[in-house]
């Protein structure tokens, strides 16, 4: 059943008969939970229901022959690898290691992936990835000593959680071919400041969450997407978002200590993104067309709003709670403002409704 071997780290493979059926049945439609943790190696029969598991869930596998139990492993430098189809999966290091490189071969196997390899090595500071690398997996540098990535621009995907907990990680690289930042990626680590490159379309859900001693964001045109909490926390006080940007969700810059907004032309969705930051005034580009529920909910520092005449309908409690609210400028074209959204805004005297 799911989770039946989830987070026994020490197991390495397992041979899979051909009767079970892993996710406690059958039909692939139950394939929804993992039931080993995500370093194991299943040894798998082809055309068997573990295969079918194995590609769906993005496990390692090894498709075996009766008598075979497939695949190898091998140390070299601190580092364990995965002999896996004629590449090298490194899954696990030394505790003791506190600097490292990864290789682009090891024993003439190209080296693709990172499992959750450095996962809790707090002994370790500086890690080079070489060129070559092309996954770095979820948790692969979860809760270690690592202070600064660069990540080469041969990785196109990086996994939840890969860098989370991070607490000396102070800067990161991106590669020039991710198009996403993964969900928690960074989430809770020590950045400073970082730079989305234009490449980056997507940052998901808390994947800079929690990260305090950030001081400095810099979002390049190209990005187009920012979800839900994604930068919410405490440390930076000003961000610049370009006129790539499109939607941006819930709670992504709820963050007490940010005093200023910029929102280019371009951007047009917009959540409760900003509710309980400190932004202290912000104009709305008439390029948006929808303010969710709570958008600037609990911004007390907040003085004035330009709401432009295409955004037509303001939300339920979009500006509630903004008690140091004195200025609110209505451009003509707004139709609708629903109940609550602008409740509690104590020092808003008075308001010029256009028609």
């Amino acid at each position: 059943e799911a989770g039946a071997f989830a987070d026994c780290t020490q197991l390495e493979k397992v041979l899979i008969p051909r009767s079970a059926a892993l996710g406690g049945a059958e039909d692939e439609d139950a394939l929804t939970e993992s039931v080993f943790a995500t370093n194991t190696i299943l040894l798998v029969y082809e055309g068997s229901y573990a295969h079918t598991y194995a590609e769906r869930k993005g496990c390692l596998y090894e498709i075996v022959t009766d008598g075979e139990e497939g695949g190898r492993t091998l140390q070299k430098d601190g580092i364990t690898y995965f002999i896996l189809n004629g590449e090298a999966i490194a899954v696990d290091c030394d505790s003791s290691i506190t600097s490292v490189t990864v290789p682009s071969t090891v024993e003439g196997y190209p080296v693709t992936t990172l499992r959750e390899t450095f996962r809790g090595k707090t002994a370790l500071k500086n890690v080079t990835l070489s060129k070559g690398l092309k996954t770095i997996s979820s948790y692969a540098f979860e809760k270690s000593g690592i202070t600064s990535i660069e990540i080469p621009d041969s990785v196109t995907a990086v996994g939840e959680f890969a860098f989370s907990e991070c607490a000396a990680l102070e800067s990161v690289k991106f590669s020039a071919n991710m198009s996403r930042i993964s969900e928690d990626c960074f989430n809770g680590s020590g950045l400073t400041s970082v730079t989305i490159p234009g490449n980056i379309k997507r940052v998901e859900s808390y994947a800079f969450s929690n990260c305090d001693s950030m001081k400095r964001i810099t979002i390049e045109d190209g990005v187009t997407y920012i979800e839900r909490n994604a930068f919410s926390g405490y440390g930076y006080t000003e961000v610049h978002i370009p006129k790539t940007v499109k939607t941006i969700e819930d709670y992504a810059f709820s963050c007490s200590s940010l005093k200023k907004v910029t929102l280019e032309e371009g951007v047009q969705n917009i959540g409760s993104a900003f509710s309980m930051s400190g932004i202290e005034s912000i104009v709305l580009p008439s390029t948006v067309t929808s303010l969710d529920w709570y958008a600037f909910d609990n911004c007390r520092s907040l003085k004035s709003i330009t709401i432009p005449g295409t955004l037509q309908y303001i939300s339920y409690y979009a500006f509630r709670n903004c008690t140091g609210l004195t200025e609110v400028i209505l451009e003509e074209g707004v139709r609708y403002i629903e109940a609550g959204a602008f409740a509690d805004c104590t020092q808003l005297e008075k308001v010029l409704i256009p028609r």
